[in-house]
């Protein structure tokens, strides 16, 4: 009951769940209620259930994962208390509930381990960038495209050190003044262009 406690200080619990279809259906069912508000839909010793694909639908966007692993499942929930806020096969597989002054976020699928063995996927950053918006996290830059990674040092009285790294094969641009200070760049009408698999620095 410890993640219970931080969502009810005010934390974001945040789980994707996993169930491998060798696997039989073990798991305690008043954790799953506590904490993320939805009980199991497997009986114990059921196998997983499997999804063919993910498209899984929110209010405003799509998260796509055509490729996902056969040994990957899901135990399958119906929510409870929760509120249902992803829906995939017009059932529900991502559920938020409310813990005191924080919040539980649950993933039916294994999202972030179908993430690492595919390579087709689109807006998978939207997911992340939702939860840490309901965490209360404010980034202070963030990057036009996903595959920029983006680090800063932000010290009072001192200038701010903004560090960027293209993770992709092409290059990328992003809307940022300020000056290379390391790294090769390029400037251009208030965008920063960076080479492939490269990374700079800006001082801004």
């Amino acid at each position: 009951r410890t993640l219970l406690k931080l969502a009810e200080k005010g934390a974001l619990v945040y789980y994707s769940h996993l169930r491998y279809t060798t696997h039989p259906h073990v798991s305690a069912c008043h954790i799953w209620e506590e904490l993320f508000g939805v009980k199991p839909l497997l009986k114990a010793g059921l196998r997983a259930e499997v999804a063919d694909y993910l498209y899984i639908k929110f209010d405003d966007w799509v998260l796509r994962i055509p490729e996902v692993r056969k040994d990957l499942g899901s135990t399958g929930f119906y929510p409870v208390d929760a509120r249902p806020i992803g829906f995939a096969y017009r059932k529900p597989v991502f559920f938020e509930s409310q813990r005191g002054k924080g919040f539980t976020v649950l993933s039916a699928h294994p999202i972030e381990l179908h993430l690492a063995y595919s390579s087709l996927y689109s807006n998978a950053y939207k997911l992340y960038e939702r939860l840490s918006l309901k965490a209360g996290v404010k980034p202070f830059y963030k990057a036009q495209n996903p595959a920029i990674q983006v680090k800063y040092w932000l010290k009072k009285g001192e200038p701010k050190i903004v560090f960027l790294l293209n993770h992709s094969y092409t290059p990328l641009k992003t809307r940022l003044v300020g000056e290379i200070i390391w790294g090769e760049g390029r400037k251009e009408n208030g965008l920063i262009e960076l080479k492939p698999k490269s990374a700079i620095v800006l001082e801004l």
